[in-house]
């Protein structure tokens, strides 16, 4: 009628004892059914299998679960959680391994969807290194694996994400995940860093109000930045505008360039005279432009003193 225990005892019609038996009705679990034969889950998630027994009321209701394959997919009291991408099937059985369910689980990879740099843009001068990191969305993300590649590997050259400067110019440095194809770009800017400069002359020696031209050469030939910018320590005896020296007065000037790339500076020393009285004819250029000692232009045929070029001349 129900489970528990029962003594049947055997008696005479007079009443007198003859035997007794003690019977114990039991409750077997019969079946055992999983709410999900199949299920599909990304790598680190996690699922419940629910079991149900039948009968509800067995007396043995322990039910041992296991996995064909744990390294893909390990099962606690029902729980579920994917490890790695594969397959393998959960059991659900009673403790004499006699009724059981089972569930395949298929454990998918979590897929990329996108990537980053940490740098959009980089420069870097001749033979530098720098590192670009790479972000992989989303962080969990099964397939992490990626490749690097330079558009110029004649000005930049990467590998694992380490650019390296080769020369001057402009590559662009790109990485792509292997899942997805998904990429991202810097632009990188390599220059040759100016090494020196040096001036045509160290002296020079100039007459009131003549002047000359330096001759700046930056080094090395291909550097990037050639600019430089020119200075005078004394512009009341000598000025400079792009090289070119103006004596303006007796005395010693020092001109100096620079170099806007690291700061690489050349002297030239510049003396300048003034020169009074007249010069020798012979050096006049009958053919350049002359003045009078009031400062108008007169032609070859004029005769008295000219000044050409700020040198005074006797024509007779």
């Amino acid at each position: 009628v129900a489970t528990g225990e029962a003594v049947i005892k055997v008696t005479t019609v007079e009443g007198e004892f003859v035997a007794k038996c003690k019977v114990v009705v039991t409750n077997p679990m019969k079946t055992i059914t999983l709410d999900k034969h199949e299920l599909t889950i990304l790598v680190s998630q996690q699922a419940t299998l629910v079991a149900t027994i039948t009968p509800a009321d067995a007396d043995e209701k322990t039910i041992l679960w296991s996995s064909s394959n744990s390294s893909v997919a390990s099962v606690v009291n029902g729980e579920v959680k994917a490890l790695k991408v594969g397959k393998a099937t959960i059991y659900a059985k009673n403790v004499e391994g006699t009724i059981a369910d089972s569930c395949v689980v298929t454990v998918d990879p979590i897929a990329v969807t996108g990537i980053t740099l940490d740098a959009t843009e980089l420069t870097l001068n001749v033979s530098q290194t720098d590192t670009l990191i790479a972000t992989i969305a989303p962080e969990d993300a099964t397939d992490k694996s990626v490749t690097w590649a330079s558009d110029n590997e004649q000005v930049a050259t990467v590998a694992n994400g380490v650019v390296t400067a080769v020369a001057a110019g402009t590559a662009n440095i790109t990485v792509t995940t292997t899942d997805g194809g998904f990429k991202a770009t810097c632009v990188v800017t390599v220059k040759q860093p100016v090494t020196g400069v040096t001036l045509d002359t160290t002296a020079l020696t100039l007459d009131v109000p003549q002047t000359a031209t330096l001759k700046a050469t930056v080094a090395p030939e291909d550097a990037t930045d050639k600019s430089v910018t020119w200075a005078s320590d004394n512009e009341t005896v000598a000025t400079v505008v792009d090289g070119i020296v103006t004596a303006v007065a007796e005395g010693t000037a020092n001109i100096t360039v620079t170099t806007t790339d690291g700061g690489f500076k050349a002297t030239c020393v510049v003396t300048v005279r003034i020169v009074d009285g007249v010069m020798n004819i012979q050096v006049l250029d009958i053919n350049a432009p002359m003045y009078d000692v009031l400062g108008r232009q007169v032609d070859k045929n004029y005769r008295g003193i000219v000044i050409q070029n700020g040198y005074k001349f006797l024509l007779q």
